[in-house]
């Protein structure tokens, strides 16, 4: 909660500093639907923050592959070239088989699923049209955390002996964001860097490709 909180945060402040210039203030809301497959390793060397040491192993690559509700609240802080969003995605889907997480689960049990979500706060960069009715490029780079809600019971080796204690499968990720627009709709392939599949430090993408549609948060006043 306090990274949503500090995300939050910086977003305000980018906004607030944006109000105070010459350009008004007009939010918009990008709502879409995003589509992830199972991340790519690239090296078994450790230098992602990740974590390590689960008794629990999934045995399936559902907690990955997986669709997401995505919205996110934009703005534009420098001549309609440069907007910073706060991104949200939402999921309800598979967790781990078992009444809970201790030892290696089997999929003879019964699945359970959570609700999860991710938060990112992004920088993104416009590319000017040619038209206004042609497509446009976007660029953008952004961190956040991903799979809040994925708290679970797992049991901890402290020297002498193992104690029960609640972890979690949340991680930092920084992101790169590709995209095109026609009019109000967009279209983005995002690679994620994250943890493996098992949440070990190794390097790996996480790749997400995403649909998305933007409309204004305040109607434009017609001048006479």
């Amino acid at each position: 909660m306090k990274n949503v909180i500090c995300c939050l945060t910086l977003l305000i402040g980018f906004i607030s500093a944006y109000s105070q210039s010459k350009n008004k203030l007009n939010p918009s809301i990008e709502i879409g639907i995003a589509q992830r497959s199972n991340p790519f390793e690239l090296s078994e060397f450790s230098w992602l923050p990740g974590s390590s040491g689960y008794t629990y192993q999934y045995n399936s690559g559902k907690h990955f592959k997986n669709f997401s509700l995505s919205l996110a609240l934009q703005q534009f802080v420098l001549k309609k070239r440069i907007s910073v969003q706060l991104a949200s995605y939402f999921r309800y889907n598979h967790l781990y088989y078992g009444k809970n997480a201790q030892g290696v689960s089997s999929t003879n049990e019964k699945e359970y699923k959570r609700l999860k979500y991710d938060v990112f706060i992004d920088g993104i960069y416009h590319f000017k049209k040619r038209k206004p009715s042609s497509i446009g490029i976007e660029l953008g780079l952004g961190i956040g955390y991903m799979n809040f809600g994925t708290n679970f019971k797992d049991s901890i080796w402290n020297g002498n002996a193992t104690v029960e204690a609640v972890r979690s499968f949340t991680f930092l990720a920084p992101r790169l964001i590709i995209g095109i627009n026609k009019n109000k709709f967009s279209f983005f392939t995002i690679v994620h860097g994250t943890p493996d599949s098992y949440y070990r430090s190794n390097p790996s993408i996480w790749l997400e490709f995403k649909a998305a549609y933007t409309f204004s948060l305040f109607k434009k006043k017609k001048i006479n």
